[in-house]
């Protein structure tokens, strides 16, 4: 296989300093003939394994090889079709391998996947490896982790910043393997000349800021990008090397056809299929706006970099998801944005009397905010009390206390669903079960504590692991 000189690539890898085997693996495929390569592009993957025993590394490789075979041998030049394609080949491959072999029961693996064709990059994302651009000194993390953490983020709960010192922050919620069908985000990005393109394990980003990791790529210039990758992984391992470490990086140094204009473009807002328990506070606001009741302000669906972002940095337009897949589980919108409601109104809400004329724009937009809360709980019309008569404050008062309501009764109900799935398995002392359990624990104490949001999360977290380990059997 030839690497054609358009591109620089560096790839590495190391077992870190705490386990005895590595379980990432990683992968890199271009065809020879000029007329494929145009139709097809160049294929750059990395996968993070995880299972008992020998499990890892053997679903990390499966999957390499499958996606690699896949792609190379798919038809036609629709590449979102051949990538999704080619993962969810691999995700049968890894699964029916953990049905063949009893003792890699449970196995699964991460995937990030990309293929660059001409001047467009399509990213393939399960799991919580990533993907970021680098351009104009800037960095953006181009796809989204599939984690428990991210979810908390998502709903407002926990911030970007403390994703990487959460107790939860390795509780996956999507994998290859560990069902029998797994829902895969394919988006899509424009490059230009001189872009950068960096795939990683978690070994990486858990212990290497983002702004550390664009100092290192920045600095590299006329490097060996192995030599790059091979200092990543040194500065990861200096900070404890906890997890296998990987990354490969693909210079572009020039596109087939690059071009000037590098506004962003605009970015699709049109849904993928999620995990059950995928409920963000955008896609609360965007049901909550078809319903007319959402505020003016809205959510962007990216992710957001971590770096300063260059004007020019684009931003990822996300495929539809085939027809066919699992519905969305109902949004509810995230708790931390509930109470930053309630608790910049709560003078308002609860001494209405208190109130003058000069507050009635700040109070009609509390009332916006608080109809949108009632509808993102779920709440329809005709579930929504009777405010005729009432005040702005006084009405807002009552969509939130229902909002409220709606939110602790979801929490009940995927308690009491989460705690049925676990009667029947916590005997068992798999992983997957094992990261249930604590799913349920931290969600009991959350629907203690009246974070009704981060309880449902979390039980719905702990009825997706059960389910998995419940396929694994």
């Amino acid at each position: 296989m030839k690497i054609r000189d358009d591109i620089s690539l560096g790839q590495h890898s190391h077992v870190g300093m705490a386990r005895t085997a590595n379980e990432d693996f990683f992968g890199y495929w271009e065809p020879d003939d000029d007329r494929e390569f145009d139709l097809k592009g160049r294929l750059v993957i990395v996968c993070d394994g995880m299972g008992g025993h020998t499990g890892g590394e053997i679903a990390s490789r499966l999957a390499v090889k499958t996606i690699i075979e896949a792609y190379q041998n798919a038809e036609g030049d629709d590449i979102v079709e051949n990538l999704r394609t080619a993962i969810e080949k691999a995700n049968a491959a890894v699964f029916a391998e953990a049905r063949r072999q009893p003792e890699l029961k449970g196995m699964g693996t991460t995937v990030t996947a990309i293929v660059q064709r001409r001047d467009i990059v399509y990213f393939g994302q399960v799991g919580d490896s990533r993907a970021y651009l680098i351009r104009g000194g800037a960095m953006k993390q181009m796809t989204k982790d599939h984690s428990l953490v991210q979810q908390l983020v998502d709903e407002g709960l926990l911030d970007a910043s403390e994703m990487e010192n959460h107790p939860d922050k390795n509780v996956i919620l999507r994998s290859l393997g560990v069902k029998p069908e797994v829902d895969v985000d394919i988006s899509h990005v424009p490059i230009v000349d001189d872009d950068t393109l960096l795939l990683c394990s978690d070994g990486l980003t858990g212990l290497v800021s983002d702004e550390e990791i664009l100092r290192t790529v920045s600095a590299a210039d006329g490097k060996n990008l192995r030599q790059v990758c091979e200092e990543l992984i040194d500065k990861a391992n200096a900070a404890g090397g906890h997890d296998n470490i990987t990354v490969q990086i693909l210079k572009v140094h020039r596109t087939a056809s690059a071009t000037t204009d590098t506004t962003p473009p605009e970015t699709v807002t049109q849904s993928f299929t999620p995990d059950q328990v995928a409920a963000s506070i955008a896609r609360a606001r965007a049901e909550a706006e078809a319903r007319g009741a959402a505020p003016t302000s809205s959510s962007g669906g990216s992710s957001p970099s971590l770096a300063p972002t260059a004007p020019s940095m684009p931003a990822p337009t996300l495929a539809p998801a085939p027809s066919g897949g699992s519905g969305r589980a109902p949004a509810i919108l995230g708790g931390a944005l509930l109470g930053a409601l309630i608790g910049l109104g709560v003078g308002m809400l609860f001494a209405p009397g208190n109130t003058t004329d000069a507050d009635a724009p700040a109070l009609e937009r509390l009332l916006d905010d608080a109809k949108a809360c009632a509808a993102a709980a779920g709440l329809a019309p005709a579930d929504l009390p009777a405010t005729e008569g009432r005040s702005p404050a006084e009405a807002a008062r009552a969509y939130l206390t229902a909002a409220i309501e709606a939110q602790r009764e979801a929490a009940l109900e995927a308690r009491t669903a989460a705690e049925a799935k676990s009667e029947a398995l916590s005997q068992q002392s798999s992983p997957l079960v094992l990261q249930a359990l604590e799913a349920l624990k931290a969600g009991t104490v959350a629907l203690q504590e009246k974070h009704y949001a981060e309880a449902r999360a979390r039980f719905e977290a702990a009825q997706v692991l059960f389910a998995a380990a419940e396929a694994a059997q």
